[in-house]
């Protein structure tokens, strides 16, 4: 913690007046920040050449998509910084095997003239709560090997789970079977059940 100069970070396109672009999370953004005139609330239209070294000293990074997906979640956690997911109808992948309440932070459009006192209210241990779990689960967003990455195993986790609740939803006296003997799934595979009949 004692690393993390700012309390928010941003820097990227922002392209006024596309409606479409980032659910127009960059654009209110962009127009609150510029009212605030913060130093600790860091928006930056465009590029900056010391990208990734912000980040690192930042407690909390926008996570806002683009035209598509977007990469900001997956640089916010392999940097070390908080992602503030603002996606509005957005499901991310893996947020059905991951805690992600437990390392991020997520808001809606409606919320962001809030950000400041949302992000101030949170008490140095919910700071690092949230810190100590995206440490704990950055492995699930990095394919890279020599990182300790895991991604391959989530993307089978979460397929998994999608099976599985897709033949329950059209086979449900089926599904059990799969299940019965699992206490829960994890990227290692099957948690076997301790209860015995």
């Amino acid at each position: 913690m004692a690393g993390k100069k700012r309390t928010f970070f941003f820097a990227g396109r922002v392209r006024h007046p596309d409606p479409e672009y980032s659910g127009l999370a960059r654009q209110i953004l962009h127009n609150l920040t510029r009212q605030w005139n913060d130093t600790e609330f860091d928006f930056v239209e465009g590029g900056v050449p010391d990208y990734e070294q912000r980040l690192r000293s930042t407690k909390f990074c926008l996570a806002a998509y683009g035209h598509g997906w977007g990469n900001r979640l997956l640089q916010a956690v392999l940097t070390g910084c908080v992602p503030v997911i603002v996606q509005d109808h957005v499901i991310h992948y893996f947020e059905d095997v991951l805690p992600f309440e437990d390392f991020s932070i997520r808001l809606n459009n409606a919320d962001l003239p809030h950000l400041r006192e949302i992000l101030r209210s949170l008490t140095d241990e919910q700071y690092r709560h949230l810190l100590r779990n995206l440490l704990r689960y950055y492995k699930a967003f990095t394919w890279n090997d020599a990182m300790g990455g895991q991604a391959f195993e989530y993307t089978l986790l979460s397929l998994r789970r999608k099976y599985l609740n897709f033949k329950s939803l059209y086979y449900g006296r089926y599904s059990h079977l799969e299940q019965e003997n699992c206490q829960s799934w994890t990227p290692e595979g099957c948690k076997p059940s301790t209860a015995t009949s």
